[in-house]
């Protein structure tokens, strides 16, 4: 069914999360994406993005990720880990806005340490049967908890690669992060 879209891929493109004072309610003209992305232990890829793709006029546009950061460079060009959204978990409770429409899951991507910079290591594609979701204006879609396992070929965390991807609805979890993460949202 969706081999006749066409699809455009960017590396590279970020949906830009909403701000700590946003203010959304049903009345809202656009709608509300969820997820987190979480790291099992021990944290190895910098960070992790959803890829997905909007369907405008009978195709898809381009890519663009929802990421989560597990670790960001210091100020001595150093990998460090970042703060965790979890008590139990690393990793990001990522939120967007978007217009409504229909939307495919295409990936996963990972970014890990490479010589200072950040690399692509692995794709993991999205199964077939959990691609497509729907954004409706003032609605909040929540599409789960993505949480990677990562293992790498030698200590410093290079040629880290995907080991496993778990893809669960810890939807009471998230929605708590989500109201103390951002007091605006009503849903």
């Amino acid at each position: 069914m969706y081999n006749s879209f066409v699809l455009i891929f960017l590396a590279g493109c970020k949906t830009t999360e909403i701000t700590k004072d946003f203010s959304f309610s049903k009345t809202a003209p656009n709608g509300l994406v969820v997820v987190s992305i979480t790291h099992a232990e021990p944290v190895i890829l910098n960070g992790v993005s959803l890829h997905y793709a909007h369907e405008e006029k009978g195709h898809f546009e381009s890519l663009k990720g929802l990421r989560g950061e597990f670790r960001s460079k210091n100020v001595l060009g150093m990998y460090e880990d970042v703060l965790s959204d979890f008590s139990n978990v690393r990793g990001d409770l990522v939120v967007v806005e978007l217009p409504p429409g229909r939307y495919l899951r295409r990936q996963l991507q990972a970014s890990r340490p490479q010589l200072g910079y950040n690399t692509i290591s692995e794709l993991w594609p999205i199964p077939e049967s959990e691609r497509e979701f729907f954004v409706r204006a003032g609605e909040v879609t929540y599409l789960g908890e993505y949480k990677v396992s990562a293992y790498a070929s030698n200590p410093a965390g290079y040629n880290a690669k995907f080991s496993n991807v778990v893809h669960t609805y810890p939807k009471a979890r998230d929605f708590a992060v989500l109201k103390a993460k951002y007091p605006h949202v009503k849903f």
